[in-house]
């Protein structure tokens, strides 16, 4: 796998190279600003693409727009102090496919990694967290699967089909209270008050 590295700091860019290095992860290049990115990608490709925002000259976003449109499509993982939600929303809708707060990067950079160099998703925990609280639309549905457990979404998922509350109940082999404490902590994650609300999200973020 071959990773480029793009931010302003140096210290950043050597922890990076050494921590990626150590799980065995190529570095094939780095860069201090967003010119010296974009005129690297001329000559040169790289599986991933670990960018931060505030760069000089070109900032990450604007990065993004610019391999779009130039029809470069690589991996990227945006890594972040910003938590801003704007933030967040702009660099996945112009294409990012991960999100990691500088904060979390010792903790979740390598899974991240491997994760969008395997097609998927990657969002630290609290990005997951401000996609669910600003209700942003895009990628909910990766968020969430990522924030229920395995029995909150069969519950969530059989009251979206109708089931009756006895239905849920024999379907699942679970009592009525756990039911109703199941669906309590959904509405808790969602940050909805009512099972309606639970409904609507359902219709406008999730596939059928």
């Amino acid at each position: 796998m071959r990773v480029h590295i793009a931010d302003d700091h140096d210290l950043i860019l050597q922890g990076f190279e050494v921590l990626l290095k150590a799980h065995g992860i190529n570095v094939v290049g780095t860069s201090i600003n967003g010119t010296k990115l974009l005129n690297w990608f001329k000559s040169n490709e790289c599986d991933v693409l670990i960018l931060d925002i505030s760069m000089p000259e070109i900032n990450g976003i604007e990065v993004l727009k610019i391999l779009k449109e130039s029809n470069i499509f690589v991996k990227t993982i945006i890594v972040s102090a910003y938590d801003n939600d704007s933030f967040i929303y702009e660099s996945i809708k112009h294409g990012a496919r991960g999100y990691v707060l500088k904060d979390d990067v010792s903790e979740c950079i390598i899974d991240a990694i491997n994760d969008v160099n395997n097609n998927k998703t990657y969002y630290s925990k609290r990005i997951r967290e401000i996609i669910i609280e600003n209700k942003l639309d895009t990628d909910f549905e990766y968020v969430y699967h990522e924030i229920l457990s395995n029995r909150e979404r069969e519950v969530y998922d059989s009251m979206l089909k109708e089931l009756s509350l006895s239905e849920i109940e024999k379907k699942h082999s679970l009592s009525e209270s756990t039911i109703r404490t199941l669906l309590q902590r959904v509405r808790q994650k969602f940050k909805v008050k009512s099972n309606v609300s639970l409904v609507l999200i359902a219709l406008k973020y999730l596939k059928s």
